[in-house]
């Protein structure tokens, strides 16, 4: 398969993958409601984050900012952020 071809469809099947994992608070780590990987987990969705605003889809962005900006909502005063939060018990 040509270079070109083989990274379009891995491109087209990571913002699939990105989309799938898109919820209200944010990026989820797993669309599996399996033990903790329904959460919002705060150092890969930075990274999914990143991606978002790479990849120029307004879907996925406006993703991105809930996330952090609910991320920033959950900061206690000392400036730590949670490792992640749960998305259905938002805790």
């Amino acid at each position: 398969m040509e270079t070109n071809k083989l990274l379009d469809r891995g491109y087209k099947k990571a913002v699939n993958v990105m989309k799938m994992n898109m919820t209200e608070l944010g990026f989820s780590a797993s669309v599996e409601r399996h033990a903790n990987y329904y959460s919002v987990w705060t150092r890969d969705h930075c990274i999914s984050a990143i991606a978002a605003c790479l990849s120029k889809d307004e879907e996925l962005i406006n993703t991105a900012k809930k996330g952090v900006l609910y991320l920033l909502r959950k900061q206690i005063d000392h400036g730590q952020v949670p490792s992640y939060v749960e998305i259905e018990k938002r805790k």
